[in-house]
């Protein structure tokens, strides 16, 4: 993999451990892994704690509702659900993964967390699941061509009865080649390094969110927020009644 890829559009190549047929105990290393990446440097936190939890805030006494969509290793719910406990606040999380090995993995690993239910399935489940009143996603639209975005983002804005929330990657030379000197010294034996260095690649420039956006029927209360080191987040409230 060059340092000096062409970042000028989107890559479309697949990652390695989308590939159903990759070997687990490295698939399972990457997701150990990503736990770590999560915490480092993809801003879950902040963006939970200001779109989401503090949304929660206003009522505390009822039981919310959040649907994961693409919930991978399942670390990030289970810093908000323990986050949410803390606080006092009710809430209860759906994880959905279309990666049946993932979703076994993380059920084994989080077995014992109340108020989780990880589910095996594909991101347009969602517009099947009931009573939601929050959809999170974090690092799954850049899988995804422009088109199933568009679709996805509109079935999202269908079923988040209060506010979703969409995490991604901002594509560019400073955030490709930053995490290429670290991660070469920090993340071995896994699909992380390689597969980071991909999905940096089939990131987003802002104003490709911004033309999805406008392709959807979500545009008008949404914003797209960008934040350091390299995130983009789209922030929405329900508009489809």
């Amino acid at each position: 993999m060059t340092l000096w890829p062409d970042l000028s559009v989107r890559y479309d190549g697949p990652e390695l451990m989308d590939d159903p047929t990759c070997n687990a105990a490295m698939l399972f290393r990457t997701l150990a892994q990503f736990r770590w990446v999560n915490m480092a440097v993809s801003r879950y936190r902040f963006f939970l704690k200001r779109w989401i939890v503090a949304d929660m805030m206003r009522e505390t006494k009822r039981v919310y509702h959040l649907v994961d969509v693409g919930a991978g290793g399942c670390d990030i719910v289970v810093w908000l659900l323990r986050h949410c406990a803390r606080k006092g606040l009710k809430l209860k999380v759906t994880a959905l993964d279309g990666d049946v090995r993932i979703v076994n993995w993380a059920r084994e690993r989080y077995v014992d967390v109340p108020n989780l239910e990880i589910v095996h399935g594909q991101a347009f489940d969602v517009a099947q699941c009931e009573d939601v009143d929050y959809v999170f996603s974090n690092h799954v639209f850049h899988h995804l061509s422009d088109e199933v975005i568009v679709h996805l983002l509109n079935a999202i804005g269908t079923v988040a009865r209060r506010r979703f929330l969409v995490c991604d990657l901002r594509r560019s030379r400073f955030s490709y080649v930053s995490f290429t000197l670290l991660a070469r010294m920090l993340l071995h034996n896994s699909f992380s390094f390689i597969d980071g260095q991909i999905s940096i690649r089939k990131g987003f420039a802002p104003s490709e969110l911004e033309a999805l956006l406008a392709q959807s029927e979500v545009l008008e209360q949404c914003q797209i927020l960008r934040t350091f080191p390299g995130r983009l987040a789209i922030v929405g409230e329900r508009v489809l009644r």
